[in-house]
Formats: C-alpha cells, structure tokens, sequence
C-alpha cells in the first residue's frame, strides 16, 4: 500500500521490478539520473514493451468497468 500512496522510506525499485516480472514482462533497471534517483526500466524488447501496454490497457478498463465508468479506449 505505501507503494501506492508514495509514503515509502526508501526507493523500491527491486519491488516494481519483480511486479512486472511476475506480469511475465523482464526488465532491466536503468539509473538515468543519479541526482534525481529516478530509475527506468528497460524492456528487452518491443514485443515486451507492446504486451505490457496491452495489460495495463486490460487493468485500466477493468479498473473503470468496476468504478462504473465508461472506458476511454
């Protein structure tokens, strides 16, 4: 949960990485901006980068079919 809500004490990067892998999409993890401690996460290929869009698409319009809302796709 504190992911979510953005309270966590420290940087989770090994965290969102094993969420994706556990969707079946590996990543690699990038430290862009050393300054900022952001980290990005490199997909090892478009395939991979298409079929994660397709199930945060899929997410999403459950996520509105049970806010009853109409989707935006």
């Amino acid at each position: 949960m504190n992911l979510k809500n953005g309270k966590l004490k420290r940087d989770e990067p090994r965290l969102v990485q094993r969420v994706l892998r556990a969707l079946g999409v590996p990543t690699d993890i990038v430290r862009i901006d050393i300054g900022s401690g952001a980290n990005q996460y490199v997909f090892g290929s478009a395939e991979l980068l298409a079929q994660f869009r397709e199930q945060l698409a899929f997410f999403d319009a459950a996520a509105q079919r049970a806010a009853g809302t109409p989707p935006t796709t």
